[in-house]
């Protein structure tokens, strides 16, 4: 019988899949478990130890990969190795480990319902506001930066754009959910016409709250929201 990767594995519940195994995987490199540096077992492995699929291993070590978690090296000396340092951002902080559990379903759902008031109420109320936003925006603009930057340059956005709304609480609440949120993206970063079609959504959204036409600015949300969590239809 194979022995677990690290003390806390569960075996992960149908509905949760890759989720479920970022947040194990998160939790074991934050307290130590997982070592900088060490070797991570082979897919098929990890697919046993976790009682999930191969695919749900893979895409769950795409997104780690992409947040600055792991190293995935190519060749004879090649394997999958935690990071030796795992980017401050990607952290788990100690609010997230109070996040309960939650399908890419809900996680879209939640953001909407949180999301869509705040940039219905979306406005520039000092100098400053513009400044943040132009320069959230800059900072996705950079091309030559890594998957994992990119992921945290487009939460950024979404971050100044909630704290233009009129709801601090909303836009803490949204704060609070962005590992998770982060874990979602992380894959769809690396798509080049993605990206540029969320720039350019982005950019249209901030036109938007300058110019004051809040129903053009919550359409706008909608479908980039739509877009981070693959939502069609």
């Amino acid at each position: 019988m194979t022995q677990p990767l690290f003390k806390a594995l569960k075996t992960i519940r149908p509905e949760r899949k890759s989720e479920s195994v970022i947040r194990q995987m998160r939790l074991g490199i934050s307290t130590g478990e997982l070592a900088p540096g060490s070797r991570l077992p082979s897919e098929p492995m990890l697919a046993e130890s976790f009682g999930v699929s191969r695919s749900v291993i893979r895409e769950a070590m795409r997104v780690l990969e992409a947040g600055g978690y792991l190293d995935i090296r190519r060749g004879s000396a090649g394997g999958t190795f935690i990071a030796e340092r795992v980017p401050d951002e990607f952290k788990p902080s100690r609010a997230d480990s109070d996040m309960p559990a939650a399908d890419a379903r809900q996680l879209y759902d939640a953001r909407r319902a949180i999301a869509l008031p705040l940039i219905r109420d979306a406005r520039f109320r000092a100098p400053r506001d513009q400044f943040d936003l132009v320069s959230a925006l800059a900072r996705l603009d950079n091309d030559a930066t890594s998957p994992a930057r990119l992921t945290l340059a487009l939460t950024d956005v979404h971050a100044t754009l909630a704290a233009l709304g009129d709801n601090p609480l909303l836009a803490h609440l949204l704060e609070r959910m962005m590992t998770p949120i982060r874990s979602a993206i992380a894959p769809r970063v690396r798509d080049p016409r993605w990206m540029a079609e969320s720039r350019q959504r982005l950019r249209d959204l901030a036109r938007a709250v300058e110019q004051k036409r809040p129903a053009e600015a919550e359409a706008l949300m909608a479908a980039q929201l739509a877009a981070e969590h693959g939502i069609t239809g």
